[in-house]
């Protein structure tokens, strides 16, 4: 564990501290999660403080199409031809609305104009193309 300014590794609650900021350092990418394990299944989103690693984690026993009608059914998106999630942009902001303060809705605006110059977003920019990770 690397060490850091005014802090001795053998110190526990400099340690922690340690382990802290460099979980802070690294982030942790914002999730629409699909929870299967639900009933009926719920979206959410969770962890939205890094807006740069957005994705869909699926959690549970799931298909595609499955997932496209929970997205559906939530009014949170769809899936694409290709099984990537179409998440809408509204809904993300619905879903973090009292969680997150104004320097998050600069960070996720940044992310909506690279995901743009990727060409993630739809043709109208109401939907942002993410991955989805099964498990």
């Amino acid at each position: 564990m690397p060490r850091r300014e005014g802090c001795v590794e053998k110190r526990e609650g400099c340690v922690q501290k340690i382990e802290k900021i460099e979980k802070i350092e690294r982030g942790v990418p914002v999730q629409v999660v699909v929870d299967f394990e639900a009933d009926p299944a719920t979206v959410a989103v969770e962890e939205p403080s890094d807006c740069g690693r957005f994705h869909v984690a699926v959690r549970g026993r799931a298909d595609a199409g499955a997932l496209d009608e929970a997205l559906r059914t939530n009014d949170a998106g769809v899936v694409d031809g290709d099984g990537e999630a179409m998440v809408r942009v509204d809904a993300v902001r619905h879903l973090v609305a009292g969680s997150v303060d104004e320097a998050w809705e600069a960070a996720f605006a940044a992310m909506l104009d690279y995901a743009r110059s990727k060409g993630w977003l739809s043709e109208d920019g109401a939907s942002i193309r993410a991955h989805v990770e099964w498990g």
